[in-house]
């Protein structure tokens, strides 16, 4: 059998079982576009026309089952809290779908509202995720470690209530900032969550048909976002999906779901990434050691790991740094290297970076994708405290 016959017959069994998802679906379909530039040569044309089709198997509720929804969860008079609501959904979310109305009150606001029988189809997700395992280790590495990591965020975001006091404690600390713009929670009940509307153009289109300057503006502050939050409000973003990303028309980044927020990386990070930084292979496995990433007592050669960390912290060691997809299919392959391959059985994981180690890859990959250049070196030193 020929290669390329080979790749498309992988493609097709991947979406397959991807279109088989009830929750994750929707989520991969907004996320794997982003991953086309690190598909292996050839493997483009069957990818996307896989990828229509699993848009497509997203999940939709009827007006009637909207109605009902919302009537459970505000109430038999639900319509009276609205000056107007469209039927018609939006956007889908991981879980639900979001809908535009108006508040009482004439504010915007989105509503979304989460599908009957989420936790249920959650569930489901998790068997059909372990048949996609084998297939993304030959397709697409990216596409595994992307599955696994959602898997951690999205039991988290079937608690609208949860969400929203997250939401409510980023949109407190960004209040009146000049580079952020947070939505207010509205209101919040049951599987119904209500919130201001956030306008602006999503990171994914930014990507594709920005201007280098939009692209420039967008990636320094996706990045300084993720460093900022913790010293603003204690918390931490899980989830750099694009599509939670906005670029407000006043230049402002504008986030959206905070389903899923956790507690600050470790203190120690910002001293791992000067070091891994620095680029001497020696230092970076003396440090590796020290923060638990080899079971003590081991002897394992970690330099293919130490040269990992080196070229996977470029961005932060020059004065300026031009992201882009190649540069992550690049790190994608010295990652998935037989070397780093052996030396990956002799790591370990420290507790504390588990939530790194989810968001830190999955937010390169969303920068490579904005193709953004600027100064990171700069905002690491600014907002991630040890790496000065």
């Amino acid at each position: 059998m020929r290669d390329d016959d080979l790749q498309e017959r992988i493609t097709r069994h991947l979406f397959e079982v991807l279109s088989e998802l009830r929750v994750c679906v929707t989520r991969m379909a907004r996320v794997l576009p982003l991953y086309e530039e690190l598909l292996p040569d050839g493997a483009g044309p069957s990818y996307r026309e896989a990828l229509v089709r699993l848009r497509g198997a997203a999940p939709v509720m009827l007006p009637g089952a909207v109605h009902q929804a919302l009537a459970h969860d505000l109430g038999p008079d639900w319509s009276g809290l609205f000056r107007s609501f469209a039927d018609r959904p939006v956007a889908l979310a991981t879980h639900g779908q979001v809908h535009r109305a108006v508040w009482h009150d004439g504010r915007e606001v989105a509503v979304k509202i989460q599908f009957p029988g989420a936790r249920q189809a959650l569930a489901h997700d998790l068997g059909q995720l372990d048949r996609l395992s084998p297939l993304a280790a030959v397709l697409l590495p990216r596409v595994g470690s992307v599955a696994s990591g959602l898997l951690a965020v999205l039991a988290r975001e079937l608690d609208y209530a949860n969400e929203a006091k997250g939401q409510r404690a980023f949109a407190a600390a960004f209040s009146g900032d000049p580079d952020f713009r947070i939505p207010a929670v509205v209101a919040q009940a049951g599987a119904c969550l209500v919130t201001e509307w956030l306008g602006g153009s999503p990171l994914v289109a930014v990507a594709r048909r920005g201007t280098r300057a939009e692209r420039d503006r967008a990636s320094l502050l996706l990045f300084r976002f993720a460093l900022a939050a913790p010293a603003r409000c204690g918390l931490v973003h899980l989830d750099p999906d694009p599509a939670n990303f906005r670029l407000m028309p006043d230049g402002r980044l504008g986030v959206l779901d905070f389903g899923a927020v956790g507690p600050p990386h470790p203190s120690e990070l910002g001293a791992l990434l000067r070091t891994a930084a620095g680029g001497r292979l020696p230092r970076i496995v003396a440090a590796a050691r020290a923060h638990g990433f080899a079971p003590s007592g081991t002897d394992a050669d970690l330099r293919p790991f130490a040269a990992l960390l080196r070229s996977m912290t470029a961005f932060v060691r020059e004065d300026a740094f031009a992201f882009s997809p190649r540069w992550v299919a690049d790190r994608v392959g010295e990652a998935t290297a037989p070397a780093m391959l052996t030396a990956a059985r002799h790591l370990a994981l420290p507790q504390p970076y588990l939530q790194t180690a989810h968001v830190m890859p999955a937010l390169l990959a969303v920068l490579g994708a904005l193709g953004g250049s600027g100064s990171f070196r700069d905002e690491a030193a600014a907002y991630l405290p040890g790496f000065a």
